[in-house]
């Protein structure tokens, strides 16, 4: 089967969500289907600098990011370069016990 969800580092931190997801169409995504998760720090919530991208397919997870990885940024300020990795699953920052509020 193989993985579905791909990693994407080193966004540039003041890019959103909407700006990211119209950078991926640009750059080959417009056709697929994928889900984009914005990761946020647990306890600032502010843009971390990472993202995931689940596919339908682990055909689709290679077709369509395999063209990512090193791509740059120049509609930004940033100099930053795209990286590319295989999501691999981690605890949220709910179940590492954070942002609850204390005492609860």
């Amino acid at each position: 089967p193989g993985t579905t969800t791909v990693m994407l580092r080193n966004i540039p931190n003041h890019m959103n969500r909407s700006a990211l997801r119209a950078f991926l169409d640009k750059h080959g995504l417009a056709r697929a289907h994928y889900r984009l998760t914005v990761a946020r720090g647990c306890r600032s919530g502010v843009h971390a600098g990472y993202a995931f991208v689940q596919f339908r397919t682990h055909q689709q997870a290679v077709r369509y990011s395999s063209g990512l990885d090193g791509v740059s940024f120049p509609e930004t300020n940033s100099t930053k370069v795209l990286r590319v990795t295989v999501a691999h699953e981690q605890k949220s920052c709910r179940s590492k016990g954070r942002g609850k509020k204390s005492g609860s």
